[in-house]
């Protein structure tokens, strides 16, 4: 009986073609954008959390609580020494390499031209150990004390300026007295960090000696191995150490916070438009049940009074409802594994040259990534979800009286 049950249910789904058709296409799109943005979703986070560990914080950082309570604190305040740490933090076999900087507020001029920038004090030697910067680094990089300057992208294009162009640099030292430093552009960088596209980096002990800060330094950067947690730990246990309550360890999420906030927040959005999407495709999935159950009254009220059961005619519309979940969820997760392969392996680029905003470091290309827990949770959702959808039409049609049934 089963067997005729099921023939019933699909030879019925295409006595109306066009209404199954659509029904699956609603389905289908509904699985389809659940998948594509996960996808985009994930890899922008993805894709961000990368472009901050590898060019703004490391794994973990040691930094006065004050800048990373307030990032757009450029002040000189709350420096500390880097040789208080060196020797403790060589001996963690979880901390691979480590680099200092200095940031600092100033002023960019080109002659005619200011601008204000982001100032960074970098080891020539040992930033290239924990960033990835030179990557993106059109010209040379930083020589140790020489009086050079690596500047943004966007800074550049603002300014107009080129390497070998000389620049004046602009800021206070440790007193507030003025301090002008001329310097040559030796590199440009043009990274898919929009923040560090807007920085200027000079050699880290050249701006302490023109900062009047000696060996201080305002973070301390880490690229750490093994357990991100116990590295995390065996920092923090260095830094409290030194009996310093103005310092902390921080990890990359912490740092990040704003932008760990607002990835969540996308999150949620995301999970609010996907539940509108896929009950879209279920009210789909009624309609079409309880279409077919109308059309076919008299031909229940004959099957029943051939003696087939309630719960018989009841099967075979959920059987209906089984086979166009299966059907367009199919669809829909074969057409978004083709997209997600192309977002993958080749990106898009919905936004050129500029960078996203709204706290997202990322600019130029964006990729996809691949959730086959999604993927297989998305196809097995939209099979339940129109099984289910299907369920309540089709115990209304078969519970209907065969004689009243035969008289329509």
């Amino acid at each position: 009986m089963a067997g005729i049950l099921t023939k019933l249910a699909f030879r019925n789904l295409w006595r109306q073609r066009r209404r199954t058709i659509l029904t699956c296409l609603a389905l289908a799109f509904g699985i389809y954008m659940v998948i594509i943005l996960d996808s985009f979703v994930g890899g922008m986070t993805e894709m961000a959390g990368r472009n901050i560990v590898q060019l703004q914080t490391g794994d973990v950082q040691i930094q006065a609580h004050a800048y990373v309570d307030d990032p757009t604190d450029r002040s000189l305040d709350h420096v500390f020494a880097y040789s208080d740490f060196t020797d403790d933090l060589r001996q963690l076999d979880q901390v691979s390499a480590m680099t200092p900087r200095l940031s600092f507020a100033a002023e960019l001029h080109n002659g005619m031209d200011d601008y204000h920038v982001r100032a960074m004090g970098v080891d020539p030697l040992t930033d290239p150990d924990v960033f990835t910067t030179q990557q993106y680094l059109a010209g040379q990089w930083l020589e140790p004390g020489q009086q050079q300057v690596v500047v943004g992208a966007r800074v550049a294009q603002l300014l107009d300026l080129t390497v070998s162009d000389y620049v004046i640099l602009l800021t206070r030292t440790a007193n507030n007295a003025f301090q002008a430093l001329d310097l040559e552009v030796v590199g440009i960088l043009d990274t898919p960090h929009p923040e560090v596209n807007l920085a200027v980096y000079v050699p880290l002990d050249m701006a302490q000696t023109s900062l009047g800060l000696d060996q201080a330094i305002t973070s301390l950067h880490m690229t750490v191995s093994g357990s991100a947690k116990s590295a995390y730990e065996a920092i923090s246990s260095v830094v409290e150490q030194q009996n310093s309550t103005a310092l902390g360890a921080y990890t990359w999420e912490q740092a990040a916070e704003d932008f760990m906030v607002m990835a969540q927040s996308s999150r949620a959005i995301h999970s609010m438009l996907l539940s509108m999407l896929i009950l879209i495709a279920i009210v789909g999935v009624v309609n079409a049940i309880l279409l077919g159950a109308m059309e076919r009254t008299r031909e229940i009220g004959v099957l029943k009074a051939m003696g087939m059961s309630e719960r018989e005619v009841t099967q075979e519309f959920v059987t209906e409802a089984f086979g166009i979940g299966f059907v367009g969820s199919a669809a829909g997760v074969l057409l978004a594994l083709l997209t997600n392969w192309f977002l993958v392996e080749y990106g898009i680029n919905p936004y050129g040259d500029m960078d996203l905003g709204a706290g997202i470091p990322l600019r130029g290309h964006l990729y996809g990534v691949w959730n086959w827990t999604i993927i297989a949770g998305a196809f097995m959702v939209g099979i339940l979800a129109s099984v289910l959808a299907g369920i309540v039409p089709a115990i209304r049609a078969a519970g209907k009286s065969p004689i009243w049934a035969l008289r329509q």
